[in-house]
C-alpha cells in the first residue's frame, strides 16, 4: 500500500447508533470521558447539548439476553435528568431499523407513561405535556 494510511469503516455498531439516534432526532454522543462519575447516555442533539426528553442507551448485537437488558435499562434510568424519558432500542445484527425493540422496565413505562385512577380501575395513556404546559 506504499505506505498509504487506509481508513477503516466505522464499526457496525457505531453506524447503527448513528441511525437509531437520528429516529429520535438526535447524534450519536461518541466517546466522551469528561464525566468520571458517568451518567451519559448514547445520544445527544445535533448541536451537541444534551437531549430534553430521551435518555437513550443503544444496543447492537447477535445475542441480545433479557439480562442486557435490563441492565441498559438501568444505565438509561440513572443517565437520565430533568424529564429525560429512559429508552433502550435494541438492534439484532442482521434486523432492519424498524423490527428494532424499544425496551423500557414496567415501573418505569408505568412512571411515563400510564395514568391510574386507582385500584381496579384500567389505566389510561398519560398525553404528552405541550410546551409551556404547568402539569409537569
Amino acid at each position: 500500500m506504499n505506505g498509504e494510511m487506509v481508513s477503516k469503516p466505522p464499526a457496525t455498531w457505531k453506524m447503527w447508533e448513528r441511525r437509531i439516534c437520528a429516529v429520535f432526532g438526535l447524534k450519536r454522543r461518541g466517546a466522551d470521558y469528561g464525566d468520571k462519575s458517568g451518567g451519559k447516555n448514547d445520544a445527544v442533539q445535533t448541536d451537541g447539548r444534551e437531549s430534553e426528553w430521551w435518555s437513550l442507551e443503544v444496543k447492537h448485537g447477535k445475542r441480545i439476553t433479557f439480562q442486557l437488558l435490563l441492565d441498559a435499562c438501568r444505565q438509561a434510568e440513572g443517565a437520565s435528568s430533568g424529564f429525560q424519558e429512559p429508552v433502550v432500542v435494541a438492534h439484532r445484527e442482521r434486523d432492519s431499523l424498524d423490527d428494532c425493540l424499544v425496551v423500557q422496565r414496567l415501573a418505569t413505562f408505568r412512571d411515563y407513561r400510564l395514568s391510574a385512577e386507582g385500584e381496579g380501575v384500567e389505566a389510561q395513556p398519560r398525553p404528552w405535556e405541550e410546551e409551556g404546559d404547568d402539569a409537569a
